[in-house]
């Protein structure tokens, strides 16, 4: 049997938007000493330049995330809007997925739980992954070798 090697535990106390239409900020960012850099998909960006933002941003995550201490995240769009689908299309059109998503405007579990039954679909799902679900996905994620948790409405 083989073991998954123990990892520390990582406090999480500040984190930074990067805009995902704008790469070039990306370094500044990371070397800013935050724990997370979000790359902002969502409010921060026009609605005619999502679809470059989105194109751009997620390029960050097309290689392997260095070692570096700072967690790299994508912030989405709701995903009851088509910018939120869309955003799920191409991660899930990607061998190199973020390792987390920001999911903005939850309005039910419904929608981390229709999201938490598509990206296994894609092995977006990997062992030691830590992941939020909604209630009845929660034991998806054991599945993969995740840690999942649920959220039920209570919790939104």
């Amino acid at each position: 049997m083989t073991t998954e090697p123990e990892r520390a535990v990582r406090p999480r106390r500040s984190f930074i938007f990067s805009p995902g239409l704008k790469p070039d900020m990306f370094p500044k960012a990371l070397a800013c000493g935050a724990d997370i850099v979000c790359v902002e998909l969502e409010d921060g960006i026009a609605p005619k330049d999502k679809a470059a933002a989105r194109n751009s941003g997620l390029a960050l995550f097309a290689a392997p995330q260095a070692d570096d201490g700072v967690e790299r995240v994508p912030r989405i769009n709701g995903l009851r809007t088509a910018f939120g689908l869309a955003d799920i299309q191409a991660i899930l059109a990607t061998d190199t997925p973020p390792p987390a998503l920001m999911v903005p405007k939850v309005v039910s579990p419904d929608e981390i739980g229709w999201r938490d039954d598509v990206l296994p679909e894609r092995g977006h799902l990997r062992p030691g992954m830590f992941v939020a679900g909604g209630d009845s996905h929660s034991c998806t994620g054991g599945a993969f070798g995740c840690f999942m948790f649920g959220l039920g409405a209570t919790d939104m």
